[in-house]
C-alpha cells in the first residue's frame, strides 16, 4: 500500500467539505464523508480495517492520500481507500484498494454511500475507469459494485483501451496478482465478461501440473508418466466440477464457471521454482452478479462435501491398497491429489477462503470437521509412506 501523507489537495471537481446525509432507518444519525487529513483518524481507521478483515488481509492494510472516511454520529465508520494509475499523460484510473465499514453499523448504507462518493472523487482526478478485485464469494461487496455499474471483466478491455503497459500498471498496483478467487468489477468500461468454458482453466492448471511434475521428477523414469499425472489431474478437477454442475441443473438454476485467471502466473512461478503444483482451479457461480452467499450456501455446501468426499476416498483407496495400481499412477494421484487436499478442504482462512472448503465450513462446520479429520489422517499416511 502507498504511505499515508497529509495532503488534502483535491481538483476543481471535488471539495474537501463535509458531505453529510441523514440515515434513512435512524433519521436523528448524521453520515458524515470527508477526506482523511488527520494522523488520529488515519490510526483509528487502521485499527477499524485489520478488524474488518482476516488476519493475513488486515496486516497489510494502509491508507493512502486518497482516503474517505464516513462518521457516522461523530465516530468514525468506515472507508474507502483508493489509488490513482496514470495511464496517458491525460487520463488515469482509480483503484478502489479496500472499502470497510464498523461491525455496529452495517446494513445502514454506509458502504455504498462510500463507493459513490469515491466514484465522484476518482472521477475529478481525471480517472476514465475504476477497478476493483472482489473475493467471488463476498457478495455484500460486490452487490454493492454491481448497483453502481461496475461489471465483471478479465482484463482484455483494459489492455485493448490502455495497452498492455497500461494493464500492467493497474494489475500491479491493484496487486491483483496475489487476490486468489478474486475477480475484477470494472467501471467506466461497460462490455461485461465473455463467459469462459472449464477446459480453459483446466487446461491452465494440466500445464502448471505438469511443469511442476517434470520440476518435481525431472529423470526419465518418472518423466514417462507424464500422462497418469494429466489424468490425475483432469480427475480432480472433475471431482470438484462435477457435484455441483449436477446439482444446479436439477435445481434449474442458472450458474455458470469463472476461472481465476489471475492466480495462474503465481502457480507457475511455484511450479518452476519448487516443483509443486499450487491449483488454480476457479469455480462455478450464479450468472446473477447480485447473488447472495447467505442464499446459496445451500447448493455449494452439499456439493462440495461431496467432492471433498471423492477426493479423500481417492487419496485413501491409493494409499492403503498400494499394490491395485502401478506405480507410476500412485505417484501422479499422490502429486495431484496432496495439493487439492491441503488446499481444497483443509485450509479455509484468508487468502485460501476461494477454495471449497470454507463453503463445507460454512455451510456445516461439523462435516467440515469430519472431512478435515479424515484429510489429516491421509496426509500422515503419505507423509510416513513417501517421506
Amino acid at each position: 500500500m502507498s504511505s499515508f501523507n497529509g495532503n488534502n489537495s483535491c481538483s476543481n471537481n471535488y471539495s474537501d467539505s463535509l458531505k453529510e446525509s441523514s440515515d434513512y432507518n435512524n433519521p436523528g444519525q448524521k453520515l458524515v464523508i470527508e477526506k482523511l487529513s488527520l494522523e488520529s483518524d488515519r490510526k483509528k481507521l487502521k485499527e477499524l480495517g485489520r478488524k474488518s478483515f482476516p488476519y493475513l488481509h488486515g496486516i497489510f492494510l494502509d491508507t493512502t492520500p486518497h482516503t474517505l472516511l464516513a462518521r457516522y454520529n461523530g465516530e468514525i465508520a468506515g472507508a474507502i481507500v483508493m489509488k490513482l494509475v496514470e495511464v496517458t499523460p491525460d487520463e488515469n484510473v482509480g483503484i478502489i484498494s479496500w472499502l470497510f465499514t464498523s461491525g455496529d453499523v452495517r446494513g445502514a448504507g454506509i458502504g455504498e454511500k462510500l463507493v459513490r462518493e469515491g466514484m465522484e472523487y476518482l472521477k475529478s482526478k481525471k480517472c476514465s475507469a475504476i477497478v476493483t478485485a472482489v473475493d467471488g464469494y463476498n457478495t455484500s461487496s460486490s452487490k454493492i459494485f454491481a448497483n453502481n455499474g461496475y461489471v465483471i471483466q478479465n482484463g482484455k478491455n483494459l489492455i485493448n483501451k490502455y495497452g498492455l503497459k497500461g494493464y500492467l500498471r493497474v494489475w500491479t498496483k491493484l496487486k491483483y496478482y496475489s487476490e486468489i478467487g478474486h475477480f475484477l468489477w470494472v467501471y467506466g468500461l461497460p462490455e461485461p465478461e465473455k463467459r469462459s468454458a472449464p477446459i480453459t482453466s483446466w487446461l491452465a492448471n494440466l500445464a502448471i501440473i505438469s511443469i511442476a511434475f517434470v520440476v518435481s521428477y525431472g529423470h526419465i523414469q518418472e518423466l514417462a508418466n507424464l500422462y497418469y499425472v494429466i489424468f490425475a489431474g483432469s480427475l480432480f478437477l472433475a471431482f470438484r466440477y462435477i457435484p455441483l454442475k449436477v446439482l444446479t441443473l436439477i435445481k434449474k438454476e442458472q450458474w455458470i464457471y469463472r476461472g481465476w485467471h489471475n492466480g495462474y502466473l503465481l502457480s507457475l512461478i511455484i511450479a518452476v521454482i519448487f516443483g509443486a503444483f499450487f491449483p488454480m482451479p476457479g469455480a462455478q457461480y450464479p450468472e446473477n452478479v447480485k447473488w447472495s452467499y447467505r442464499d446459496k450456501i445451500q447448493y455449494l455446501g452439499p456439493a462440495y462435501i461431496v467432492s471433498s468426499l471423492l477426493m479423500v476416498s481417492t487419496l485413501g483407496i491409493v494409499l492403503t491398497f498400494p499394490d491395485l495400481l502401478s506405480g507410476g499412477f500412485i505417484h501422479s494421484i499422490l502429486f495431484v491429489g496432496i495439493s487439492f487436499l491441503i488446499f481444497d478442504i483443509l485450509l479455509i482462512m484468508a487468502p485460501f477462503q476461494c477454495y471449497m472448503g470454507r463453503r463445507v465450513y460454512d455451510f456445516s462446520r461439523i462435516s467440515w470437521i469430519g472431512i478435515a479429520a479424515i484429510a489429516i489422517i491421509i496426509l500422515f499416511l503419505f507423509m510416513t509412506s513417501y517421506p
